[in-house]
């Protein structure tokens, strides 16, 4: 079994995704509050942080960010 992941789905070759090669998709979607404040908190974890830090307000400000954009933030 191979899996592979792709955000760009749109140029892969016609060759890859026909049937008995890659030819499931599953489809993520992007991180919702909850899920975005428990990143946060995962990429935060080792870092000192200034008291007036809210990881609850930055979850709020961030939807549409995906894992790697939180971590970048």
């Amino acid at each position: 079994m191979v899996i592979s992941a792709t955000n760009r789905p749109d140029v892969l070759d016609p060759a890859l995704v026909r049937p008995g090669r890659f030819d499931r998709r599953i489809m993520l979607d992007l991180p919702q509050k909850k899920a975005r404040k428990e990143i946060l908190e995962v990429h935060t974890r080792d870092m000192p942080l200034a008291d007036d830090v809210d990881l609850e307000n930055t979850a709020k400000r961030t939807v549409g960010f995906s894992g790697a954009e939180l971590k970048n933030l």
